[in-house]
């Protein structure tokens, strides 16, 4: 973490939050390990592959550890706990497809939206009561935006060997998965970009909202592997108001 990205200025909130995100990941293990203790988990794991048992563990260890970080950030006051907390919410929306969708999910994507909205309304208050708050990237809504690229970019590792599985079976159009790897890529140069140049990365967001929606309707929705494109249509649409509303005021314009 960058130690420009300090904001002056603590209040009881960030115990508050912080104190909220650890709980969470303490949750979060001890739900695991109960899972994990019992005999049919111990048999999955005994039989299981180490890349199927990496693809259902992998997961959890990257929840608790953005959970833990984003505890640590906002406790420092520092705004990358967004980017943690976008990235918890990329993952926790992808999650909505994998599936029916039970009220624990709903649960846990509303209490983390509901933690986002506080840091958001904490760290946009403490920028705006000091004078000396770096600008540009820093500012709230555009790390919780590279958070939410950065957990896109998660979901859609985890998803890919699928991709090609299914390429490889003519189950999906090689054309809709090229399509949409071009729109992944876009939207994370742009996201990398949106303080340089803003207006360059508004394009690369107009783009990537449109190739990632075309590619959706190629593939057709019939596959939970599909995540990637719909849940980069919201982010991309989201980079280009913030690219254009002046959220990066002072940067380059290219």
């Amino acid at each position: 973490m960058s130690s420009t990205s300090f904001i002056p200025g603590r209040g009881k909130a960030r115990y508050v939050l912080a104190s909220a995100c650890v709980l969470a990941a303490l949750v979060q293990i001890g739900v695991a390990l109960m899972v994990l203790r019992q005999p049919a988990a111990d048999a999955w794991l005994s039989t299981a592959d180490g890349a199927l048992r990496a693809r259902v563990l992998l997961p959890a260890g990257i929840a608790v550890c953005m959970e833990l970080a984003a505890g640590l950030a906002v406790y420092m006051m520092r705004v990358e706990a967004l980017a943690c907390m976008g990235c918890l919410l990329a993952r926790l929306c992808a999650r909505m497809v994998d599936g029916p969708v039970p009220l624990v999910k709903l649960l846990d994507l509303s209490f983390f939206l509901i933690l986002t909205w506080f840091m958001v309304r904490l760290f946009a208050r403490s920028a705006t009561s000091h004078a000396s708050a770096p600008p540009g990237r820093h500012r709230p809504r555009v790390m919780l935006l590279v958070g939410l690229a950065f957990g896109h970019l998660t979901v859609l590792a985890n998803d890919l060997p699928a991709w090609f599985a299914l390429v490889s079976t003519a189950s999906v159009s090689l054309l809709a998965v090229l399509g949409g790897l071009f729109g992944c890529g876009a939207l994370y140069a742009a996201a990398a970009m949106l303080q340089a140049r803003p207006q360059r990365a508004a394009t690369l967001f107009v783009f990537a909202a449109l190739a990632l929606a075309l590619s959706l309707l190629a593939w057709g929705g019939q596959y939970a592997f599909a995540a990637p494109f719909w849940l980069g249509v919201p982010v991309a649409i989201l980079g280009v108001a913030l690219a254009r509303n002046g959220a990066t005021p002072g940067s380059r314009v290219g």
